[in-house]
């Protein structure tokens, strides 16, 4: 293995990891319930009605980890081909 792309994997690997952190940290997230809203078509009050279209503050750091770990792999990978393409040794 070249020794001077050991730094673009290693790169790469955390970014690969901060995805599947995020994705985990969002998928644990506990749904949150709603207590807003206009209730007039709700279902009767003995009946608990959970919401899973509300986002806590959980499920937004999961989202924001794999997009971040996204960007940063896919702005890796796309760095290491264009220095293959250009000639220049990486």
């Amino acid at each position: 293995m070249n020794s001077s792309r050991s730094p673009f994997l290693l790169i790469g690997a955390t970014c690969a990891a901060l995805v599947v952190a995020g994705i985990v940290v969002y998928r644990t997230a506990p749904p949150i319930s709603s207590t807003f809203g206009w209730f007039a078509y709700s279902l009767p009050s003995e009946k608990l009605s959970t919401s899973r279209s509300a986002l806590s503050a959980q499920r937004v750091t999961g989202l924001v980890m794999a997009v971040a770990g996204g960007i940063g792999a896919s702005a890796t990978v796309g760095y290491v081909l264009g220095l293959r393409n250009s000639g220049i040794q990486a």
